[in-house]
């Protein structure tokens, strides 16, 4: 579990501390939080991506380049889609990548 409400709290209370007023520490948790969430997207991207040039190859063939190609084009709900369908009922390349 996440120690990010944890954190922020005594984030804040550090910056109450310091005499920063609400709007400074409210323009501190959006970047805080916004920065929290890219880096949470980022991370399941990279997981998806990292298990398609796995899979890929293993089930169907494909080479690295091929999938490296592919996947980087993509965007997040893509690689989930794409993931789902190479784990559970894609039998060919063209059913994973159909739309």
């Amino acid at each position: 579990m996440s120690d990010a409400p944890e954190t922020v709290t005594t984030t804040v209370d550090r910056l109450r501390a310091e005499g920063f007023g609400r709007w400074y520490i409210e323009r501190y948790l959006e970047g805080y939080f916004e920065g929290y969430v890219r880096g949470c997207v980022r991370g399941y991207f990279e997981w998806y991506a990292e298990a398609l040039a796995e899979w890929l190859p293993i089930k169907f063939g494909m080479s690295s380049d091929e999938v490296f190609g592919i996947v980087w084009t993509a965007d997040l709900e893509q690689l989930r889609v794409w993931c789902e369908r190479v784990l559970l009922t894609a039998t060919s390349l063209d059913e994973v990548f159909e739309d």
